[in-house]
């Protein structure tokens, strides 16, 4: 009778586990970055609305009108005309916690 030979060959991770593993670093880099810029945009949003109280002229402080603006227009449009009409504008408020539902959706997709 003949011999058996068995060969052991040591076993490596499919390129795709490679591939898998640099994604989800991509994934969590990029999810990263979402919550930073909308930390940041909360609090440009809570600046312009301190500084709409007039602490500074208009002319210091445009540009945080025009990063913000886009945001919270379309919230002034669908918030409408109450029947009360009052100074008070509440589109800073809903969109800084839609943005805070949002980031903690974020971090739950990071853990």
């Amino acid at each position: 009778m003949g011999a058996t030979f068995t060969i052991y060959l040591p076993v490596r991770p499919w390129p795709a586990a490679y591939v898998r593993e640099e994604l989800s670093g991509v994934k969590h880099v990029i999810l990263t970055v979402l919550d930073w810029t909308i930390q940041v945009y909360i609090l440009l949003i809570v600046f312009r609305v301190f500084l709409s109280w007039g602490f500074l002229p208009i002319r210091y402080w445009r540009w945080l009108i025009r990063l913000t603006e886009p945001v919270l227009a379309p919230v002034r449009r669908l918030l409408g005309r109450s029947t009360v009409s009052t100074a008070i504008d509440f589109s800073p408020a809903i969109v800084v916690l839609l943005l805070v539902l949002l980031r903690r959706w974020l971090r739950s997709l990071l853990e």
